[in-house]
């Protein structure tokens, strides 16, 4: 079983459609899933269809207000735990208690040997949210565009992870590097994704294999709140995500299946 965070330094790069389309790419290959929403805008929540104001959130769970099994929602094939709009203020309403930043964890290790994969889509930034995350976490997943501001937030990331690994978490490790929103005929990308290639030898990653190119499926996909799979299952997202968690699991030496994506249910 491995706990995987998707994070990004700044919003816009793609890091909840990634979390979303990943975990659902995982369980149709018959991985059992378990999708946390922990930014509080919900985008994710919102964006898989399981959004409800009346449902308890990882907010409860953090609060302790409820068990994190009476959080999980079963969509499809995938089991989510939503957002609120309240989470921001998890961290003031906790105080001063010790332990504070594990609630995550602790959560998570109460259901963990359920699944074969939690992943946790983050806030796009590294404050208590994101921190809880990655110290319940095996691995990240950086998302990021080929862009200047990008690039230079790879640094920025890597020296928060590595604060967080060195305290609380020495197995944490960064996966790999995701880009997205990618146009391999646009010259600045793609020298960019070379210098990407360099950071991320320095950070002791990689860059995947795998670009997510710019499509307009993803962003058609995000609007009628379902994957790109089950959106355009022949579009470039679709066979850009696709590949993608071939890619993963390839590296993990996990059997794939060659089969698209013909009848995803989210």
């Amino acid at each position: 079983m491995a706990v995987i965070s998707i994070c990004a330094k700044k919003g816009g790069n793609g890091k909840t459609t990634t979390a979303i389309n990943f975990a659902i790419g995982l369980s149709a290959m018959k991985k059992k899933v378990l999708l946390i929403d922990m930014d509080s805008q919900c985008n994710l929540s919102s964006g898989i269809g399981v959004y409800d104001p009346n449902l308890v959130s990882i907010y409860s769970v953090l609060m302790k207000q409820c068990n994190v099994e009476q959080a999980i929602q079963n969509k499809g094939k995938l089991d989510v735990i939503q957002s609120e709009v309240d989470l921001n203020d998890v961290e003031i309403e906790i105080g001063n208690k010790p332990n504070k930043l594990m609630r995550l964890k602790e959560a998570i290790n109460k259901v963990k040997d359920k699944y074969d994969y939690v992943i946790i889509d983050t806030p796009p930034s590294i404050e208590f949210l994101t921190q809880s995350a990655l110290i319940a976490s095996d691995e990240v997943i950086i998302v990021s565009q080929a862009d200047k501001f990008s690039l230079d937030g790879l640094y920025q990331l890597d020296r928060e992870i590595q604060k967080l690994k060195n305290k609380y978490n020495p197995e944490l490790k960064i996966d790999g590097i995701l880009i997205t929103r990618y146009v391999s005929r646009n010259n600045i990308k793609r020298m960019i994704k070379e210098e990407m290639t360099k950071v991320a030898t320095r950070m002791n990653t990689k860059v995947y294999e795998t670009n997510i190119r710019e499509n307009v499926s993803i962003a058609e996909s995000q609007v009628l709140k379902m994957s790109v799979y089950k959106h355009n299952r022949r579009s470039n997202g679709s066979k850009d995500y696709y590949e993608f968690v071939k890619e993963y699991l390839k590296k993990k030496g996990e059997k794939v299946s060659d089969l698209l994506f013909l009848n995803s249910e989210i």
